[in-house]
């Protein structure tokens, strides 16, 4: 299996070498004429095969960034993948994690369970399972998860996609959590950690700390805590190193702002927004700009809700394991708000 590029510079090889045969005796043997004319003739087929299949990617991957499943159809009538199979599904989405419009990944992924006969949920679960998350520290564990696509910023579509995560990290680290549910609680936790520290908008007075994140996630741990040192670490290492995606960070380096956020350039509260989920979920209209602390503050409100419902979970026999049903009733109201910003929950 060769590329387009060497397919082509062994063709002109072969072409410059047949016009030097040419010239030679005519006592060579006529057989290795032919033999040369066989291999330009294959490495031609090779060459039109490869091109042909570059220019149906390329294709496909603009189909799939207007409309992910039009994108997958196209790919899968011109047989690139098995578009009724969602393992497939999974694993076409991972081979082109940088090629797609990770915003439109993210949104695929997220898609509500009723979607196709839930095909997309089974899709995002093949796709959990094709990653490896052994040994990793749980917030490693999430930067690499969230490194193939873009978080959708609606609170239930977090929701269901983290909800993946902590299954699959609790499977392959079984020490490292007493439940998923508890890993699934963290997880959101630090999703919203990571927002709040690095949000621009946020008066630095207001900010999570290490104390108002410990406090945060008490009680959670199936009815205990987290260990004080591990969440302590994880705090530390989001305030140093936000998690967000490559081609943010490329961006953010253009516009002369530091991961971090530190700049003499500052980011509105709907540029942070563009940045860590993308210029997709920010509304052009102005007027978001002025309602962003609002929507924020009832994100805080309702992530609080279900965390004060897991604890109440967690603590009664039998309940450590809340149903879908239960958990996104602390989240209902979120649903039409764009997880965008916190502000300090303790």
């Amino acid at each position: 299996d060769i590329s387009v590029d060497e397919a082509s510079l062994k063709l002109k090889k072969l072409i410059v070498n047949g016009e030097k045969a040419e010239d030679e005796e005519d006592s060579k043997p006529s057989a290795s004429f032919s033999d040369d004319a066989v291999a330009k003739k294959t490495l031609v087929e090779m060459y039109d095969s490869k091109k042909k299949r570059r220019e149906e990617e390329s294709q496909a991957a603009l189909k799939f960034n207007q409309k992910p499943a039009a994108g997958l159809k196209y790919a899968a009538e011109r047989g690139h993948l098995d578009d009724d199979d969602p393992v497939d599904v999974a694993r076409y989405l991972l081979q082109n994690k940088d090629i797609f419009e990770k915003a439109q990944i993210g949104e695929y992924l997220g898609r509500e369970k009723e979607w196709q006969g839930g095909f997309a949920l089974k899709v995002l679960r093949a796709y959990g399972e094709a990653l490896d998350f052994k040994g990793m520290t749980f917030d490693e564990a999430i930067r690499y998860y969230l490194s193939g696509f873009r978080l959708p910023g609606e609170a239930q579509k977090i929701d269901r996609i983290m909800e993946v995560f902590a299954a699959r990290y609790t499977d392959q680290n079984p020490t490292t959590f007493p439940t998923a549910d508890s890993a699934f609680i963290l997880a959101f936790s630090i999703i919203m950690l990571n927002t709040d520290l690095h949000n621009p908008a946020i008066k630095e007075e207001r900010k999570m700390t290490i104390q108002s994140f410990i406090r945060m996630n008490s009680g959670v741990c199936d009815g205990g805590d987290f260990p004080d040192e591990m969440l302590t670490d994880i705090f530390n290492r989001i305030k140093t190193d936000p998690i967000s995606l490559k081609e943010d960070d490329d961006a953010r380096e253009s516009a002369g702002i530091s991961k971090g956020g530190s700049s003499n350039t500052t980011l509105s509260a709907a540029g942070l927004s563009e940045f860590f989920f993308g210029s997709h979920y920010v509304e052009l209209d102005k007027t978001r700009e002025t309602n962003y602390q609002k929507e924020g503050d009832q994100i805080v409100r309702d992530t609080e809700s279900m965390l004060r419902r897991r604890r109440k979970a967690s603590k009664t026999p039998g309940k450590h394991h809340p149903s879908e049903k239960s958990r996104h009733e602390g989240l209902k109201h979120t649903a039409s708000v764009k997880f965008v910003g916190t502000a300090d929950s303790g």
